[in-house]
């Protein structure tokens, strides 16, 4: 039998939820949101959930999003879980490369505990 044991040293978390129609001025609007709750420089986790969400978003609409939060600074030095239906992983992961391509840490699930467990887990450098 193997057993794996893991110390989890909290961060600042922050956990969203996206529900309703999900468009850009939506999208945009939660970025905001969740960019004014990090008050102070530091890594913090995000848990950006849109299961819930209808989303509606063309491939444009993403990439203008993904532009949106290259202009959040407070995103620079975040881990960002973006929790998805397996309908919308596609997009998911599209903003996953376009948002790696400016140097934000975001990854797209479409499974809760990956997503958790990517988030608490330390960088390998």
């Amino acid at each position: 039998m193997t057993v794996s044991i893991n110390t989890v040293h909290p961060k600042d978390f922050i956990k969203t939820t996206v529900t309703g129609v999900l468009n850009f001025a939506v999208g945009k609007q939660a970025l905001l949101a969740i960019a004014s709750q990090v008050d102070q420089p530091g890594e913090y986790q995000i848990l950006i959930d849109t299961r819930g969400a209808d989303s509606v978003l063309s491939l444009v609409g993403i990439f203008e999003l993904d532009k949106a939060m290259d202009s959040f600074s407070s995103f620079e030095r975040c881990k960002i879980a973006l929790l998805t239906s397996i309908r919308d992983s596609k997009d998911a992961k599209f903003l996953q490369t376009t948002s790696a391509n400016r140097g934000i840490r975001i990854r797209a699930f479409t499974n809760f505990e990956k997503a958790i467990t990517w988030l608490v887990m330390k960088d390998v450098v």
